[in-house]
């Protein structure tokens, strides 16, 4: 009778060995994929519709929208390639980022209509000049920087060379409000994706305003 070769037996034995292990090997990943997954979930929870992050994402969303109707008013009616330029930069990325904040918003499965009034998620502080009286509604002209209506179509009535200062003042004025209401994003937003875009907006604004301020001056000059 022939032996059989040593390493038969052994590749048997491993494999035998091999199929009574991997059961437990798989319940044991198993279970440490459970508790990870439990963990995630728990450390992970998307923001409640009442939160600051989803307040500031719905609001900055409004606030931005006025901002691009604005530039591509001034796109389309200014002579001036320079204001040209900062009304295309101004309205596509704010546009961009509109779709950021709308997207968040999804993912943590939130209504995008706010269901109380805006600014809710700021602090008092946040909201000098906005001290409400009992019974009175906060609305969006209210958020800080907002524009009034009348304002916005004043920009279509006017020369070219009129709307160009008007748009710069009235943006200058928008900006200066949208920081506010980001350095109270920073503030209280407790997702990193809001506090990193509330802290981009902060300086891409205050840039803006800089350069919105000497071309206003240019032209207030001529």
């Amino acid at each position: 009778m022939t032996d059989t070769p040593n390493h038969i037996l052994d590749e048997s034995t491993a494999s035998a060995a091999f199929r009574w292990i991997l059961p437990g090997v798989l319940a044991g990943l198993l279970t440490i994929a459970v508790f990870v997954g439990a963990w995630l979930w728990w450390n992970t929870q998307p923001p409640d519709t009442d939160s600051a992050d989803a307040g500031f994402a719905r609001d900055m969303t409004d606030h931005h929208a006025q901002a691009v109707e604005m530039a591509l008013i001034a796109f389309e009616r200014t002579e001036d390639p320079a204001i040209r330029q900062i009304a295309y930069d101004i309205a596509t990325s704010q546009q961009a980022q509109i779709g950021m904040m709308t997207g968040w918003l999804n993912i943590w499965d939130l209504p995008s209509a706010r269901a109380g009034p805006p600014m809710a998620w700021m602090d008092s502080d946040d909201m000098a000049g906005h001290d409400m009286e009992e019974g009175e509604t906060i609305s969006l002209e209210d958020m800080p920087g907002m524009l009034a209506r009348d304002q916005i179509d004043g920009l279509r009535t006017l020369d070219p060379a009129g709307m160009d200062i008007e748009f710069l003042l009235l943006m200058i004025e928008h900006h200066e409000g949208g920081i506010v209401m980001a350095e109270a994003g920073v503030d209280l937003a407790e997702e990193d994706v809001v506090k990193r875009l509330a802290n981009a907006i902060i300086i891409s604004q205050s840039a803006e305003v800089t350069i919105m301020a000497a071309m206003l001056a240019e032209r207030e000059g001529s």
